[in-house]
């Protein structure tokens, strides 16, 4: 494999994750405004009512746990589909896409080595 099928190969792999894994920011995000939830919903329970539950804030409550149970098993669903979709080197398995931002990038893409376990992916 030469560099230029090698970029033609991480770009593929890189366009089809982008459109088939949602962002696990946006994911995180939502969890985390589930916590919120529960803990304002909770909050504003005690405020106005004290120790007595009453029926909306236990819906409030329920529907915010239910955001965050679907959401664990996105993140789990985006995480294997990411895998699954990747550019991985052929000897030890690590993903070789998106990596033009960090330091490992130069070396993969310079030499023609894996970032990872140092084995040659493509000839430079």
């Amino acid at each position: 494999m030469t560099r230029d099928e090698f970029m033609a190969e991480m770009s593929d792999a890189e366009r089809s994750i982008r459109h088939s894994v949602p962002p696990l920011g946006i994911i995180y995000s939502v969890r985390l405004g589930s916590f919120f939830g529960i803990f304002y919903a909770v909050f504003q329970q005690w405020k106005s009512f004290g120790m007595e539950i009453q029926m909306p804030t236990l819906l409030a409550v329920a529907c915010c746990m239910l955001f965050c149970a679907a959401t664990s098993r996105m993140e789990r669903y985006c995480k294997k589909r990411f895998v699954r979709l990747a550019f991985k080197c052929s000897s030890c398995g690590s993903c070789l896409v998106f990596l033009r931002n960090d330091g490992t990038a130069a070396k993969t893409l310079d030499t023609g080595c894996c970032y990872h376990c140092g084995n040659r992916v493509f000839d430079t």
